[in-house]
């Protein structure tokens, strides 16, 4: 009979354990987003509160690819997903969004194939993927490309208005 006590504090104390939330998992936020058109495709630079680095995992169905970002949450402000038509050449659809509370997840829709990706560099809470479409571009794509050269989407900071920043076509342009 006197184990009862001890037996039920080890009990709370295990519940209370389990319960705690599972967004106090420390994961990287990504505050910056940027898309950039390259000769081969594109890539995603993504800017992140800190150093820690994400599990990248990826699959390839028929045109589709789709890449999880795992310890990672999306932090755009008003903003956590991002969906564009036909953003770059050879790519239908892409979309960034929060999938699970520690994951954020890139489906990108090819227009014949589903484009190839690669982890272009990690460092100082920098996440680059690299995506490269299927053939190559022609002329008339690298036009289009020239005038998506660069889009950024940013966690505005307090001295900036409550909303993300709009999407810019600047090719000179720097985060923010």
């Amino acid at each position: 009979m006197n184990n009862y006590p001890q037996h039920l504090g080890m009990l709370l104390g295990t519940a209370m354990l389990i319960a705690q939330p599972l967004s106090q998992v420390a994961s990287a936020q990504v505050r910056d987003l940027q898309l950039q058109a390259t000769q081969q495709g594109f890539n995603i630079n993504l800017a992140t509160n800190n150093n820690k680095t994400p599990q990248i995992f990826s699959i390839k169905r028929d045109n589709v690819l789709v890449v999880d970002l795992s310890n990672t949450q999306l932090d755009l402000g008003d903003k956590n997903q991002l969906q564009r038509k036909n953003p770059f050449p050879g790519v239908e659809s892409l979309t960034i969004s929060q999938n699970q509370a520690n994951t954020v997840r890139i489906i990108v829709k090819g227009t014949n194939d589903a484009p190839k990706a690669k982890i272009g560099s990690v460092s100082n809470g920098q996440v680059t993927v690299n995506f490269a479409v299927e053939g190559g571009t022609s002329q008339s794509q690298t036009a289009q490309q020239s005038s998506l050269q660069q889009q950024t989407f940013s966690q505005p900071s307090g001295e900036r208005n409550n909303s993300p920043s709009a999407p810019s076509t600047s090719n000179n342009q720097q985060g923010n």
